[in-house]
């Protein structure tokens, strides 16, 4: 049941749907944000843990990419990856002097799924 009232058109105040848009999206943002934790920050050299097919495999980080979350990580048996920070879990144990990894600072933009 609607009235005819409520099916006249009326004039919005742009201001207004700008200001109750804000508000909506703080709410969201803010039931979204409430179970999310900060990682901690990852350096080069850090021993780590990369998710692979459901299982954490022990990583280096040999670099940071361009992009805010994005690492360059060397495997045990030399095979190097591109990953985001949600894929890697900072190692408990402390870090281990790595030699022989190239570290790079430039690589090229590559898909996560490809290897380097």
């Amino acid at each position: 049941p609607v009235t005819a009232k409520q099916l006249r058109p009326a004039i919005v105040n742009p201001k207004q749907v700008k200001i109750k848009l804000k508000l909506k999206q703080q709410k969201k943002k803010k039931h979204y944000d409430r179970g999310s934790k900060t990682l901690p920050n990852l350096k080069i050299r850090d021993r780590a843990r990369m998710q692979i097919q459901g299982r954490w495999k022990p990583v280096v980080v040999t670099g940071q990419v361009g992009y805010p979350r994005s690492f360059i990580v060397s495997t045990e048996d030399g095979r190097k990856y591109w990953r985001n920070r949600r894929h890697l879990m900072k190692a408990t144990h402390e870090p281990e002097l790595v030699d022989d990894l190239e570290v790079s600072n430039n690589t090229p933009f590559l898909h996560s799924s490809f290897f380097i």
